[in-house]
This record gives C-alpha cells, structure tokens and sequence, in this order.
C-alpha cells in the first residue's frame, strides 16, 4: 500500500483590515523624540493614518519647526495575498503636555476599517532603557523549505 500526499495552498481572495501590531506606550527622557510604530494587514493595499486625541494627522516634510513626523506606508507584501504596511509616528522634543495625549492608528479598505488602541508617552527623568525594536522594512521575500538554513540580518 502507498501513502498519497496532497497539497494546497489558500489564498484569501478579501478580509477586513487588520491592525496586527498595534503602537505601543513609549517612555522617554523630556526634550528627546518618541517613536511609535503600527502595521496593519489587508487583503488590498491600506494606508495607516494616525490619529492624536480624536484629530487625524497630516503627514509633515522634515523641518525644525515640526512637532509630528509621519513615515508613511513602510508596505510589504505577505503571503498568501496578503499585504503589511507599517507606519511611523514621530513625536518630536516631547515635552510634558505631550504625555497627555493618546495616539492611536486607523486602516481603512473597501473592506472595512479597523483601529488599534491608544497609546501614551511616559516621561522618564532618568536614561531610558533599552528597548524592542520591531521589524520596519523587509528588504527581500523568500520561501524556504523545512529544515533549510537562512541567514537573517539587523541593522541598528
């Protein structure tokens, strides 16, 4: 008797967006930048628009003068037909009215929308600690086999 082994591969033609990392409560030394990050997954290309205390933020052009900076759209593709966009929100020379305020991402598709929760900055009078960094940009896509070694890089 043979075994008979089949395979198949799922591609998920339309979902709701979704935001799978949502930013995270960020504490830093007064007068330094916060930095929060969000991804979201669609099944179509979304945009990530951030939003402070119920207004939408505009993304800025780097300047000395601007207080929020927005990296827009950092876009990869997963599998499955799935796409990932990360987002950025800068938050520059905090100061303590800052921390009053909640920041949060939204995603929106013909599919849906989708938000993630809120989150604060924390002021710390001493240096801060080190902390986890989260994946921004994937620089190449590749499929490996089970048992296949891979080489990852970081760059810091």
């Amino acid at each position: 008797m043979g075994c008979r082994r089949e395979f198949f591969w799922l591609v998920i033609l339309t979902a709701r967006p979704l935001i799978v990392r949502p930013p995270k409560d960020t504490r830093v030394q007064l007068g330094y930048d916060a930095v929060f990050a969000c991804t979201a997954s669609a099944t179509t290309p979304v945009g990530v628009t951030w939003v402070k205390e119920n207004s939408r933020m505009q993304a800025k052009a780097l300047t000395n003068t601007v207080k929020y900076l927005i990296k827009e759209n950092i876009g990869y593709n997963s599998t499955f037909g799935i796409k990932m966009t990360v987002s950025l929100l800068v938050v520059k020379h905090v100061q303590l009215a800052d921390a009053r305020n909640r920041y949060w991402c939204t995603t929106t598709s013909k599919e849906g929308t989708a938000d993630s929760s809120a989150a604060r900055i924390f002021w710390s009078q001493k240096e801060t600690e080190p902390y986890s960094v989260d994946v921004l940009e994937m620089r190449e896509h590749r499929s490996i086999e089970y048992g296949e070694d891979i080489t990852l890089s970081c760059v810091v």
